[in-house]
């Protein structure tokens, strides 16, 4: 079963959505924020048998190849400035918690979502913020337990 549904309803703002017994979902919202919507499902959904990624490069080369992982709405943000959906592939000894608060709290990033496994983070930002929040993520896996102990 996927549990990604709350993070497509806080990034794409799907206020209504309904997941029946039969996996069918059910959503409704504008037009692009349903077209955001079906691509955080196809991004966001993956095998229940996923393979574990142990190798840190390959996992900073997927975050640098970010095209396939980026979304760019067509209406801008408040201040003007390109609205942009982003995930980003986390190393499995990441602080899932530790990560969501730092890009509510230091990057100001307030549509946050995530998935579990394989961990990820899913943003919604300008592109300032989102290439502070890229910054933010290198340097805490740089420094995570996990990496420092290899």
């Amino acid at each position: 079963m996927f549990h990604g549904y709350d993070s497509i309803r806080t990034v794409a703002d799907i206020e209504r959505y309904c997941y029946s017994l039969a996996r069918v979902l059910a959503y409704r919202g504008s037009a692009e924020l349903v077209d955001l919507a079906d691509w955080l499902l196809r991004k966001l959904e993956v095998p229940a048998a996923y393979p574990v990624d142990t190798n840190a490069k390959s996992r900073e080369e997927t975050n640098r190849d970010s095209a396939a992982d980026l979304y760019r709405l067509a209406a801008p943000q408040r201040d003007g400035s390109d609205d942009i959906v982003r995930i980003f592939s986390l190393s499995p000894a990441a602080s899932l918690p530790e990560m969501i608060v730092a890009m509510h709290e230091d990057a100001h990033i307030q549509k946050v979502g995530w998935r579990m496994a394989p961990p990820a983070l899913v943003l919604r930002g300008s592109p300032a913020q989102l290439a502070g929040a890229e910054r933010m993520i290198e340097e805490k896996e740089k420094t995570s337990p996990a990496r420092s102990k290899r």
